[in-house]
């Protein structure tokens, strides 16, 4: 089945393949936008590509479990997870350059967003 790029809901056991009921299409997406795109990903800027909003740091720390390996593969992508606890001064190190996936909670999120006005939708 192809993707339609529509919105879903999903609710199903734990282990079921959830995760990668979305993760596998937001790959398979951001490999066919990478291999369209002739403009490098500008030295020094960060550009997030893909956004994970997750209600736990737990469900960061799995969503990028599976995410991590891919993206390493990948070669060109990053992984960037954002949970509470993790330093200021180490979150914009996260920001430093390259194309990412950002899986955060959406407090953290928030917050980065407040704290960080360079870190804006389109900028």
């Amino acid at each position: 089945m192809l993707a339609k790029h529509s919105d879903c809901i999903v609710q199903a056991p734990t282990g079921s393949g959830k995760t990668l009921a979305y993760l596998l299409p937001t790959i398979q997406h951001l490999i066919n936008q990478q291999n369209k795109s002739d403009t490098p990903a500008q030295e020094g800027k960060c550009s997030i590509v893909a956004l994970v909003i997750v209600p736990s740091r737990e469900l960061v720390e799995q969503v990028g479990a599976l995410f991590k390996p891919i993206c390493a593969e990948l070669g060109w992508l990053k992984l960037l997870q954002l949970v509470g606890g993790v330093k200021r001064v180490k979150v914009e190190k996260m920001f430093s350059s390259g194309k990412a996936v950002l899986v955060a909670t959406p407090g953290r999120l928030q917050s980065l967003v407040d704290r960080m006005p360079r870190v804006k939708a389109g900028k």
